[in-house]
């Protein structure tokens, strides 16, 4: 089982990894947001995603959680169609039996994202569970995309919407 801190940062690795988003951009997210009034500047915003204990001194657990649902939220609405697209593949090699890999975009996207979750040594998985992990986070971030995108992640999470 998954903190629920783990599990935004998880989730944001996905679509960071999907959509082949830098820090940078996620940045302006932030910017665009008007979060960095919460955060501070970049420092703090990489502390809130690495859970840095020192920043629930600024901020409550349920605030950091909010601020990472919001900007998840946000980013997949508007990378939603690279993330269909990527849902479309994903379900026709399943129908086709083969292996997701196989698609250039889903390859990619499963390099990014084990490349991130090794160097942000995110989790204790193997690496063979590492790549149903990433296609799971696909599917969520296609609920996360839509709408109503806040409740659906913040249903997990306990959290409440932004």
């Amino acid at each position: 089982m998954t903190t629920p801190q783990l599990h935004l940062d998880l989730t944001l690795l996905a679509l960071q990894a999907l959509a082949n988003l830098s820090n940078e951009d996620i940045w302006a997210t932030v910017v665009s947001l008007r979060l960095e009034l919460d955060l501070g500047d970049r420092q703090s915003w990489e502390q809130l995603r690495q859970g840095h204990p020192a920043l629930t001194q600024k901020l409550t657990q349920q605030r950091q959680q909010l601020i990472l649902s919001q900007i998840i939220c946000t980013l997949a609405q508007e990378h939603q169609e690279t993330i269909r697209r990527a849902i479309a593949l994903l379900e026709q090699y399943t129908q086709l039996e083969r292996p997701a890999r196989e698609a250039v975009l889903l390859s990619e996207y499963l390099q990014r994202f084990k490349q991130g979750y090794l160097q942000r040594s995110l989790g204790t998985l193997k690496l063979t569970l590492v790549e149903s992990l990433a296609l799971k986070l696909l599917v969520d971030l296609l609920f996360y995309s839509s709408p109503n995108g806040d409740r659906y992640l913040s249903w997990g999470l306990d959290v409440g919407s932004p």
